[in-house]
């Protein structure tokens, strides 16, 4: 299901700006849902402010991340990286070439399904 957002329906009584075109009113679940369907195009903001929790500096440079993992919807998060490097080496046969393909799967792909 494909929902359309307006700007009127984002700005319902929000207090939070949009560091990156200043857009005011936003609730913390509508400037989650504005920053990656208005700027996902757009190159990561410099020196931005978190408008929800006030940090400055951001796992891997990007406020975009910090509002996905820290503010966006739980189950849309991504894990918290281990503290161990989990891994699991897949070995495929070729049941006709009888050739091997070997590849590195990291715990963190799909979520640690």
């Amino acid at each position: 299901v494909i929902e359309f957002i307006t700007t009127k329906q984002q700005q319902k009584n929000g207090k939070y700006s949009c560091p990156v075109c200043n857009m005011s009113g936003l609730t913390e679940d509508s400037l989650c849902r504005h920053v990656p369907l208005y700027h996902q195009a757009e190159p990561n903001v410099q020196n931005a402010t978190c408008p929800i929790c006030s940090a400055k500096k951001f796992s891997y440079n990007s406020f975009e991340f910090h509002l996905h993992n820290m503010h966006g919807p739980l189950e849309g998060r991504e894990e918290p990286t281990p503290m161990f490097a989990a891994f699991a080496w897949v070995i495929v046969r070729h049941p006709e070439t009888k050739r091997y393909l070997i590849s590195n799967e990291p715990a963190c792909i799909a979520g640690n399904k």
